[in-house]
């Protein structure tokens, strides 16, 4: 049994990956049958998350699949009218994956990465998607790890050279008290971020005191 899924999107997704050795099974990208049609991919290192849907992608059982670098690169693929990158993971068979190219429906094989599967229990990524139908407005107190901002915008800038009609423009859409925070960027319908929000001290909330300092008098 194979799971096939568009490689540059995984590549995409991969960006979320945890480092941390402890928590092996969040050191891949989780990838699932989606309930109506194609495959779900989602990475997560705990403090941000991207989930991506592949309507086009081939996919029966859940898998962790990891990736060395060497391979991701050759993942990236540029939007072309009939090409493609395709990811197929053997997972019932040798655990290995393949990355093909696809031109105008002709396959050439790119390359081949061995022991690509992670053998885990994948957490149950729902629980740390919001629920976005709560309308309440959102609370002050709340702040945005600078870092991981950077980084979605530098993920911004990667969906643009290789998805069709996508804009590196993301808007954060967030809801009440601390709960987690979406990512959307523009003209993207298949992609989406979370990321946990950062509590701020409650002295460094609204306008500084020195903004309220009397102007000086003029001498008459």
């Amino acid at each position: 049994m194979k799971t096939t899924v568009d490689a540059n999107l995984f590549r995409l997704i991969w960006t979320t990956v945890s480092k941390e050795e402890t928590r092996y099974y969040l050191n891949g990208v989780f990838i699932e049958p989606h309930p109506e049609k194609g495959a779900l991919l989602v990475a997560t290192d705990g403090h941000r998350m991207l989930v991506a849907h592949d309507e086009n992608g081939q996919c029966e059982e859940k898998i962790i699949v990891k990736l060395p670098k060497y391979a991701l690169q050759e993942c990236k693929h540029k939007p072309v009218h009939g090409s493609a990158r395709i990811l197929e993971i053997d997972h019932e068979g040798t655990g290995n994956a393949k990355i093909s190219q696809i031109n105008s429906g002709e396959f050439s094989d790119i390359l081949t990465v061995y022991d690509v599967l992670i053998d885990g229990t994948f957490p149950n990524w729902r629980r740390a998607v919001p629920d976005m139908s709560d309308e309440a407005p959102g609370t002050v107190g709340v702040g945005f790890n600078a870092k991981y901002l950077k980084e979605f915008g530098a993920l911004g800038q990667e969906i643009t050279k290789t998805i069709d009609g996508a804009s590196p423009a993301f808007i954060i859409q967030k809801q009440s008290g601390g709960s987690p925070t979406i990512i959307r960027w523009s003209g993207v319908r298949h992609i989406f971020g979370v990321f946990m929000p950062m509590r701020f001290d409650s002295k460094d909330l609204g306008i500084p005191t020195f903004i309220a300092l009397p102007a000086p008098q003029q001498a008459a």
